[in-house]
């Protein structure tokens, strides 16, 4: 018997046999992307701007419970679902080279209007933060 435990459902897996691989990962990844996402705000919340080099700048206006409130630099402010935040971590680790293919490889991944704020924001972080 394996002594592992999902941080999301508490549910103790025995072996490799009753639950596939894949989702073993993908429970015990939960916190840990939400721990990510965590980490993304509070790094944004302190340097108030999230920008790539080349690319628009966005700054940090505010937070609720489900969203971050972004000034774009060329327009008007704009809520960004930490939903959608968690979506581009989970693109990220399942396929890293979209962090460093451009805002509009997010919307291979379901992420479509919001994705240059959020790939910004995504850079808060080194890539190696964001997969580990």
């Amino acid at each position: 018997m394996i002594g592992l435990a999902c941080k999301a459902t508490g549910k103790a897996y025995q072996d490799f046999l009753s639950i596939s691989f894949k989702r073993r990962l993908f429970c015990i990844n939960i916190s840990s992307i939400n721990e990510v996402s965590n980490m993304l705000l509070s790094l944004f919340r302190t340097k108030k701007i999230a920008q790539v080099e080349g690319y628009n700048r966005f700054e940090y206006i505010r937070e609720t419970d489900s969203a971050v409130i972004v000034s774009r630099e060329n327009g008007e402010d704009t809520v960004v679902p930490i939903a959608k935040i968690k979506l581009a971590i989970e693109a990220v680790r399942n396929d890293p080279s979209v962090y460093d293919r451009g805002p509009n490889s997010l919307r291979e991944h379901g992420i479509t209007h919001l994705n240059s704020p959020i790939w910004a924001i995504l850079h808060l972080a080194n890539l190696s933060e964001l997969i580990d």
